[in-house]
């Protein structure tokens, strides 16, 4: 069951995602009404193509929290700073190569490409210098990131996160108002990466008492050892990270770059309203790690994890059942997008899968089953960018986006495959606490959504009315557990008037 301390992390993660996550909705809001949709398109086309970087750790990534986490369990503080500081280093020295190698791309392939030309060399090099630092920064701040998990110092990471979005938020505010250009923006980005590091690693030598950035711990015996934690799981990740921007790449190539600002927007809400629940389950990847030392892990697996993906489903159908209209009442409004919206509806049906998934995909991480969850990501690379490109040439359309959606059912049945003939894990026990009958309603109410709205764009009101009727009335049982939920948190609140 889960402890005060789970409970405690699970909430300050919670909060510390939402309290993140809604500022940077707003800071793209303030982006998205400041610039032009193909303006602003190409800034963000741009920016993800630093966002492939951040999946090139060399394992260094997964092994921090994991190794941070089985050394401070075990009171190791020698092994803990060596860890700390070897990889620290590691990472700067990581950053500054894969920064060349994205500016060896740039100077031989994409100065010369025919959306750069469109929006003038000089411009474009002055935003993408200024990205180049903000991405050497945010590679860095990632692994700060990881120590911070590793140490389950997820209260004072949160507080961190917070304060320095509203650094951000202040200045994106300025932006809109003074109506600057994008090498401003890209400069903000760039100041932003610098405040974060600066606040993290402070913080991370003057609260966690354990650490100590000191030469003598830099260990390049440690590094040779763990650089290769599954060189497979490095693999899938570098391949994970190309999906983004080669998505947006094919988008704008075929259709225009304006669909990259629609499809960002859709991606927006997705990561506000999904993320919510990895947040909450940051912690997770901390107890499998200490379970995996102790040689528990399959004990835990068929005793516990199912808590978590209950928790998945039970979000899951509330957010994207229940929520579902009026999300998407909100995003053709608020962005003036029905492709937005559509593309919205597209990925929640595969994120619904993949919540409650997720803290299965973990276990492969932690026991760095490399060749499993390297397959897993080239079998969804294939399926997602293989139909994307296809409707894309055929029918100049980004339904292919479908293709996340089988290669998310696909790959499911491959961790439950892995995990119950290498771990021992009881999938239908399993399945048959985590109110799986009513997640494939939700995922048949979705389709059928998708396929009203696109046909009857003309009745977008009347569909969503009806639709409103029918996600209350199918999961009314979901509607009274919230509200009661809801009344029983605060009942002590309402006491006192």
């Amino acid at each position: 069951m889960l402890t005060k301390t789970d409970k405690k992390n699970a909430l300050w993660n919670s909060v510390g995602f939402v309290g993140v996550a809604l500022l940077g909705f707003v800071n793209f809001s303030l982006n998205y009404a400041t610039y032009p949709s193909g303006v602003f398109g190409l800034f963000i086309l741009l920016n993800a193509i630093f966002g492939i970087g951040n999946s090139l750790d060399f394992g260094f990534g997964v092994s921090t929290v994991k190794l941070l986490s089985e050394a401070k369990k075990q009171e190791d503080y020698l092994t803990l700073n060596k860890i700390f500081v070897s990889y620290f280093f590691s990472y700067i020295i990581l950053g500054v190569i894969i920064l060349s190698g994205f500016w060896v791309y740039f100077l031989l392939f994409l100065k010369n490409s025919e959306l750069i030309s469109k929006a003038g060399f000089s411009s474009v090099l002055i935003i993408y210098s200024f990205l180049s630092v903000s991405f050497l920064f945010r590679y860095i701040n990632n692994y700060l990131n990881r120590v911070y998990e590793g140490f389950a110092e997820f209260i004072l990471f949160s507080k961190i996160s917070i304060s320095v979005s509203l650094f951000n938020t202040v200045l994106m505010l300025a932006l809109f108002f003074l109506k600057y250009g994008l090498e401003y923006l890209a400069f903000i980005y760039m100041l932003s990466g610098i405040v974060n590091f600066i606040v993290l690693l402070a913080f991370s030598v003057k609260r966690i008492k354990v650490i100590n950035l000191n030469l003598k711990y830099f260990s390049l015996g440690l590094i040779k050892k763990y650089a290769v934690y599954s060189i497979n799981i490095q693999v899938s990740f570098f391949v994970n990270g190309l999906i983004d921007p080669l998505i947006k790449y094919f988008i704008g190539s075929y259709i225009s770059i304006s669909f990259v600002t629609y499809f960002e927007s859709a991606k927006k809400i997705i990561d506000l309203s999904n993320g919510l629940i990895f947040s909450a389950q940051k912690g997770l990847l901390n107890k499998l790690s200490e379970h995996n030392v102790s040689n528990t892990l399959t004990e835990y697996l068929n005793s516990e994890i199912h808590i978590y993906s209950r928790m998945s489903n039970y979000y899951s159908i509330f957010i994207y059942g229940i929520m579902n209209t009026s999300i998407c009442t909100f995003i053709y409004f608020w962005f003036r997008s029905y492709e937005g919206m559509l593309m919205f509806l597209i990925f929640i049906m595969p994120y619904s899968l993949i919540n409650f998934a997720g803290c299965l995909y973990l276990v492969l991480m932690v026991e760095g089953k490399g060749k499993k969850l390297l397959s897993l990501q080239i079998i969804n690379f294939v399926f997602l960018l293989g139909l994307l490109f296809v409707s894309l040439n055929l029918f100049n359309n980004y339904f292919g986006l479908f293709g996340f959606y089988i290669a998310t059912l696909i790959t499911i049945i491959l961790v439950f495959y892995f995990l119950s003939k290498y771990n021992g894990f009881h999938v239908k026990v399993f399945l048959g606490k985590i109110v799986l009958s009513d997640l494939i309603k939700l995922n048949i109410l979705i389709f059928t959504e998708i396929l009203m709205l696109y046909t009857f764009k003309d009745q977008f009101g009347y569909v969503m009315a009806a639709f409103t009727i029918v996600y209350i009335a199918i999961f009314y049982k979901f509607v009274k557990y919230f509200v009661k939920m809801i009344l029983e948190k605060y009942k002590i609140i309402f006491s006192y008037f």
